[in-house]
């Protein structure tokens, strides 16, 4: 691989495999290349294509585009998701640059598009990536609230010398591990607490005659 690679930059060619560029990249020009794909009306495969057709040639341009000028990916990489190497990349940025200078095939309007759209699915990625973050907190700390009301009623019925009662030991059971629910239910009975009860009895009750 290394003589390999040697030999391509003594031909003035730098070309990295397919399998050796980051998953980010990776990811970033699927998305690229899916909307380029929608704007300009030429499939996916076709734009991976070898295929040199012009308005193939023109919706490869802004994928490559999008990737090294909004992106700032090298030239290398660039290169490497259409299996080409360098030069390739370098010469569809011209071929972008003269296609939005003289406006041929529309291509100004098309190529707007596919950079709006791509802004906004980055929008859209940051936006679930937060929201999942916020959810992720919201969570935690609807948790920590819960806990902190059973810590509260656990103490009053330290201080209070009351029973546990079951909804109490029901609230532990989902929040807490099994062992200390099984402690608490096994003290209660220790204490000759009935937690099914919920009510207190009067110590005394008057007898009926």
């Amino acid at each position: 691989m290394l003589v390999k690679q040697i030999m391509m930059y003594k031909k003035g060619t730098m070309r990295k495999p397919y399998e050796d560029v980051s998953d980010d990249i990776k990811v970033m020009a699927t998305d690229i290349i899916t909307i380029v794909s929608q704007i300009f009306g030429v499939d996916k495969e076709v734009i991976l294509s070898k295929r040199r057709h012009e308005h193939i040639i023109t919706a490869r341009a802004a994928c490559f585009a999008l990737l090294c000028k909004v992106e700032r990916v090298g030239p290398v990489d660039a290169a490497a998701i259409f299996k080409k190497d360098h030069s390739s990349a370098i010469h569809a940025i011209k071929v972008h640059h003269n296609s939005y200078d003289t406006n041929h095939f529309g291509y100004c309007n098309k190529y707007e598009k596919c950079l709006a759209l791509y802004y906004m699915s980055k929008d859209k990625k940051a936006l679930e990536e937060n929201d999942a973050v916020y959810g992720g907190i919201s969570a935690i700390e609807k948790k920590i609230n819960r806990l902190l009301e059973i810590k509260r009623k656990l103490i009053e019925c330290r201080l209070q010398n009351k029973k546990i009662d079951s909804q109490l030991l029901n609230a532990i059971s989902q929040e807490m591990p099994p062992e200390v629910t099984l402690n608490l239910y096994e003290s209660n009975i220790s204490k000759g607490i009935n937690i099914k009860n919920t009510k207190h009895e009067p110590e005394n009750q008057p007898i009926n005659d």
